[in-house]
């Protein structure tokens, strides 16, 4: 931010950056208790907490709106807000204190777990986005900006269903380790087919939707532009039913400490897809 500011002044970029520094602490410390309640299994308390955030949040931008104080700097500060009025909430409720105890693991010992957990994670993240990313430069060095952004406005249709199973993998996860965890090994088996039938057949009844009504879907979203999309949605919904239904496997596979063999499974799936898409494209 002080780089920014000393480049450019009058630019509103250093202050933003100010406000993410303030706001990324509190809005971890948000999404960590959140996640305490999932691994509780009580999604109900979760979503209560995040109602709270939106609620501080919204209240906040439409105060701050209506007197004309609304800036970059002014958003981050508000989400600030609704993480650290939220978070200690939830930390009660999940009966955590921050005060550590006996029998608390050393700091070298979470480090450790942590690191050998998350960087595979981190590295199946970093795949799963590169083979979706590498298209849009690519189509507009190619064929210009105007295609990427019918790409882009193709892709959009893909955006709802996966937030939806993303935020469903937050629960089956802790829901799956816990299986794990108890060593049923017949259990794990058919927790592996129904998370496939419910990732897969949600998927499926949601594009059967956008697929079957594409036309007056894509006309209305778009005001009647990138109407030449529509020919490629049943692509984009084939390639979605099968890319989560393979977050369903990989869900299993974390809950069995093994996101080793998921980084494997995404790098391999992204060098497939940039190898021959590359050339397609």
């Amino acid at each position: 931010a002080w780089v920014l500011q000393e480049i450019s002044p009058h630019g509103r970029q250093a202050p933003a950056l100010v406000g993410v520094a303030i706001a990324a602490p509190c809005v971890l410390l948000f999404w960590l208790a959140r996640r305490g309640f999932y691994i509780k299994l009580s999604p109900h308390q979760a979503a209560m907490g995040a109602l709270i955030y939106a609620g501080v949040v919204l209240g906040g931008l439409l105060a701050f709106n209506h007197y004309g104080l609304l800036s970059p700097f002014v958003a981050f500060l508000l989400m600030a807000a609704g993480a650290a009025v939220t978070a200690p909430v939830m930390l009660i409720r999940l009966g955590i204190s921050l005060k550590p105890s006996i029998a608390t693991s050393k700091t070298a010992e979470v480090i450790r777990r942590h690191w050998g957990y998350g960087r595979w994670a981190l590295g199946s993240a970093i795949a799963i986005w590169f083979s979706g990313a590498i298209y849009y430069p690519l189509l507009g060095s190619l064929h210009g900006l105007a295609d990427a952004g019918a790409l882009k406005a193709l892709m959009n249709f893909s955006s709802p269903v996966g937030q939806a199973f993303a935020a469903m993998s937050l629960l089956s996860l802790p829901y799956a380790a816990r299986v794990h965890h108890q060593n049923k090994s017949c259990r794990r088996h058919h927790l592996e087919g129904k998370f496939a039938a419910i990732y897969a057949g949600g998927t499926t009844l949601y594009w059967l939707v956008i697929v079957l009504f594409r036309q007056p879907i894509v006309r209305h979203l778009y005001a009647g532009k990138y109407m030449g999309i529509t020919g490629l949605i049943p692509w984009v919904a084939l390639g979605s039913i099968l890319r989560i239904s393979a977050t369903s496997q990989a869900v299993i596979l974390r809950a069995m400490q093994s996101p080793w063999l998921v980084f494997m499974a995404y790098v391999s799936s992204s060098v497939v897809a940039v190898l021959i898409g590359i050339p397609c494209t």
